[in-house]
């Protein structure tokens, strides 16, 4: 070895020395029995006061308990839940920034091509939290009083009936296209700028049959407001025991419902997510977070970090097929 080749290797052992005590992170990965060591910050990439964020502060407070640390809820709304993603999406993978939000995050990649980041790879998939199922609604003056009586009067008369979805791309429209897809049936989709006039129109018999969720429709649901006909998930809802399934009414494999999950930064340590998707199961089925959830109508499922990123892929694929075939644009 020279002498230019020995200054050679001398500085690159100084220059990684060097950058390995200016971090860190480098100098030895993270251990899940450091983490964690300071404040955790949850952001929800919607304003305050909505499903996301009520679930999101749930989770933070009992979350705190178990990890032993502070967890603050950041909320970064805007552009439709893009910019506190994006925010994520850069984020350091260490643990210390993750991300609440709901079944929009997997659907949007089917709506939009101007995405600033990879669902599938920008993003490490934590924990599945909860459910907000979805409900088949009819207005109390319309003759139908089983799905079934809904699929067939659809046959008879292709194109007749209207469902009232809360805006295009939304769960609701989705869910409403799934099941057109499934049962073969010709019905008018009527896009609503939310769940507030959707309901009204749908008590006011001004359509035929409205897709929302229990959290959104419930108290009408039990006020006697209008009827309700089948839930969207696999299973039934507790707080609607009576109701049968679309599955169980007659569309066999119909599945889907708003889901609520827990994200962070592409690369966070393996070890970090056990350790994270253990404490969130642990306080999603806490009945400081569970009741409240059932109460509005929300059921609590979780999963595994593994098969939860199995099902965040799924559902991408999913959803943007139905998109795709329906020529679905916000």
């Amino acid at each position: 070895m020279n002498h230019i080749e020995m200054r050679r290797n001398l500085l690159s052992i100084v220059l990684v020395a060097g950058a390995a005590a200016a971090c860190p992170a480098l100098a030895q990965p993270l251990q899940a029995s450091d983490f964690p060591s300071r404040a955790i910050t949850i952001v929800v990439p919607y304003p305050a006061g909505g499903g996301t964020d009520r679930i999101a502060r749930l989770l933070a407070q009992e979350l705190g308990k178990s990890l032993n640390q502070t967890v603050i809820v950041d909320n970064k709304a805007g552009g439709g839940g893009v910019i506190g993603t994006s925010f994520v999406a850069r984020a350091q993978p260490d643990g210390y920034t993750l991300m609440v939000t709901a079944s929009a995050h997997a659907v949007n990649p089917g709506l939009r091509d101007d995405l600033p980041y990879s669902v599938k790879t920008s993003f490490t998939n934590v924990a599945l939290m909860a459910d907000e199922p979805g409900v088949l609604l009819t207005p109390l003056d319309r003759p139908f009083k089983s799905l079934q009586d809904v699929i067939n009067a659809a046959k008879r008369s292709p194109g007749k009936l209207s469902y009232g979805s809360t805006g295009i791309g939304t769960t609701t429209h989705l869910t409403g296209e799934l099941f057109k897809s499934m049962a073969q049936v010709d019905i008018l989709h009527v896009p609503y700028k939310g769940g507030s006039p959707q309901m009204a129109d749908v008590v006011g018999g001004q359509i035929d049959l409205a897709f929302a969720t229990t959290g959104t429709a419930g108290a009408m649901i039990k006020g006697g407001k209008v009827r309700a006909l089948a839930v969207t998930t696999q299973q039934r809802v507790p707080t609607l025991p009576d109701l049968p399934t679309f599955d169980e009414a007659g569309v066999k494999g119909y599945s889907a419902a708003l889901w609520y999950g827990v994200f962070g930064p592409a690369g966070l340590p393996p070890a970090v997510v056990a350790k994270l998707n253990a404490a969130i199961v642990k306080a999603m089925h806490s009945d400081a977070v569970k009741k409240p959830l059932e109460d509005f109508g929300f059921t609590v499922r979780t999963q595994g970090a593994a098969e939860f990123d199995r099902y965040v892929n799924d559902e991408v694929e999913r959803w943007g097929k139905i998109i795709k075939a329906n020529n679905i644009k916000p």
